[in-house]
Order: C-alpha cells, then sequence, then structure tokens
C-alpha cells in the first residue's frame, strides 16, 4: 500500500512538474524558409545591409555579386552558415 500511494505521488509530481517546464518553453519558432536572392533588397550603392528572416550568406552575395567567401572575411563572420537576423553587413 505504502509503496502504491509513492509511485502515484511521484507520478503526480512528475505530471505537474513536467506541465511547468511546459508551459514555462517558449513559442515554437515560425518556420524558417530560405529567402531567394530576387527577395533581398539591395540597392546600388548600399554599403550596409541588415539581415532579414530568412536571409543567407549565399543569397546576399549572388544578390551582391561577392562571394561567399569575402563577404564573410570583411565581416568577421567565423561561420558562413550562421548569420543572425538583425546583424548588419
Amino acid at each position: 500500500m505504502k509503496m502504491t500511494k509513492l509511485v502515484s505521488m511521484s507520478t503526480v509530481a512528475a505530471t505537474v512538474l513536467s506541465g511547468l517546464v511546459l508551459a514555462a518553453s517558449p513559442v515554437q519558432a515560425a518556420t524558417w524558409t530560405a529567402r531567394k536572392p530576387a527577395e533581398i533588397q539591395i540597392y546600388k550603392g548600399q554599403k550596409v545591409y541588415t539581415i532579414q528572416w530568412g536571409d543567407t550568406l549565399w543569397a546576399i552575395s549572388q544578390r551582391t555579386n561577392i562571394t561567399v567567401a569575402k563577404l564573410a572575411q570583411l565581416n568577421g563572420v567565423a561561420n558562413p552558415s550562421f548569420i543572425m537576423t538583425g546583424a548588419t553587413l
């Protein structure tokens, strides 16, 4: 009998705690989709570009006619596969 109570109490506690953890979890982010080079608006003579949701360094390189390696080097991007929305190039 005591063992049953112990198991059921631990089950209840685990359920309550998992509910709290789930409730405290951040809202699931929107699905990420890469933008096409044509969707990136960079104007002739523009010196600074702010990275938008969906941008990739490859698409930006296609739009600017600057290689991915050169963009990464000029902007101190250590990992060309990882750029942050809001950062500037």
